[in-house]
């Protein structure tokens, strides 16, 4: 999993400088849940802060471009799997 988690950072990283910034909130939430799956076993609340951020940053997107579907699924995992309120 921190193979896919490497790759996908390198998916942000060429999606920030292009013009895909929908599909940059994509891969921002899939971040999000991929960290969500890594803290198995793990007493380490790094994970969940780290989870937070890109929660955040794909729900600014999704805020910014209107796309409340997205939004609302960004809102919900949080509910569910982090147990937090997400605010902007």
């Amino acid at each position: 999993m921190k193979e896919l988690l490497s790759y996908i950072d390198k998916a942000i990283e060429c999606l920030a400088k292009g013009t895909g910034i929908i599909k940059l909130a994509q891969v921002h939430f899939m971040k999000a849940k991929l960290l969500a799956r890594m803290r198995t076993g793990s007493g380490d609340q790094h994970w969940q802060k780290m989870c937070m951020e890109e929660c955040k940053m794909a729900y600014c997107i999704y805020s910014v471009m209107e796309r409340k579907e997205q939004a609302e699924d960004i809102e919900k995992f949080c509910r569910e799997e982090l147990e937090w309120h997400i605010t902007i």
